[in-house]
């Protein structure tokens, strides 16, 4: 027998330390209940012994809401018992109430590694030994094994924009959106940033255009990725909110608006740069 533990108590002052912190080592599913609940007292022997059978692979920590008041506000927790899955300190799926022992099977499946991860951990090792080849591979295996899987998205554009393939590498990342773009939103942007630059062509090409045809809206957009890729995104959103107010009732000011939106995520909801362009789109938008 693994001589891991497979439950624990916890509580306000632990739940960093046996939750969080564990959570990076392996999966962490948080049985929020109380003494009183009916639900609770179903499924707390449920989720008790699949974490037995488990031996180890994943831990199951019990918080009492009434005793723990703090985490459970932190959490939301309005109705019990409810039960989150945490990874690497973050709360990765999650559901109210006592299901049945098969569909809380099924939850756990999902949220345990699987052949796409042991794909994932062969391709990272392939980047560690630069062989870009493999890693690619690999990484499309993953994908045919899980379609979406943020991390595989990620790794597969990397490799595609290193072999001068943006055109595929924005196809990955399209494919993405759906998703929400998950943790790995910051990365997959950026990426998306460097692929549409790199479609759009040389960025002195596009200032000879827009010197020579300042309306140009095609060419704002383009440029408008070639300056957010680098950085320059007070410069970037000025673009593209130039070709809003000039095409705001055709599909051209639509996809400069839905590049604004983009651009906001990486900017970042409290950032002045974001607050500022928000109201200049808003006054544009319904002026």
């Amino acid at each position: 027998m693994n001589t891991i533990a497979s439950s624990t108590d916890i509580t306000d002052a632990t739940f960093a330390s046996q939750v969080l912190d564990e959570s990076h080592r392996r999966l962490v599913v948080v049985d929020f209940w109380a003494p009183w609940c009916g639900p609770c007292r179903a499924i707390g022997p449920v989720l008790a012994n699949l974490a037995t059978e488990a031996d180890g692979t994943w831990m199951l920590a019990k918080l009492n809401v009434d005793e723990n008041p703090q985490t459970a506000a932190r959490y939301g927790i309005q109705s019990i018992p409810a039960v989150k899955a945490f990874k690497d300190g973050a709360v990765v799926h999650e559901f109210v109430g006592a299901l049945p022992e098969a569909q809380i099977r099924r939850w756990l499946e999902a949220l345990l590694p699987g052949p796409a991860d042991a794909e994932l951990e062969l391709a990272s090792a392939a980047l560690t030994r630069q062989d870009a080849a493999e890693a690619r591979a690999h990484f499309e295996q993953a994908l045919a094994m899980l379609p979406g899987n943020a991390d595989a998205v990620v790794g597969l554009a990397t490799l595609c924009l290193d072999a001068n393939d943006p055109r595929r590498a924005q196809e990955l990342l399209d494919s993405l959106r759906s998703e929400a773009r998950q943790q790995r939103a910051a990365e997959v942007l950026f990426l998306s940033l460097r692929a549409r630059a790199a479609i759009a062509g040389p960025e002195d090409e596009l200032k000879t255009r827009l010197a020579a045809n300042p309306t140009d809206g095609e060419a704002r957009i383009a440029l408008a990725w070639h300056l957010a890729a680098r950085s320059a995104h007070a410069e970037a959103l000025e673009q593209l909110l130039g070709v809003v107010a000039e095409h705001h009732r055709d599909p051209l000011g639509e996809r400069a608006r839905l590049a604004m939106l983009e651009i906001f995520e990486v900017t970042g909801n409290r950032s002045p740069i974001t607050s500022e362009f928000r109201s200049k789109l808003a006054n544009t938008l319904y002026r």
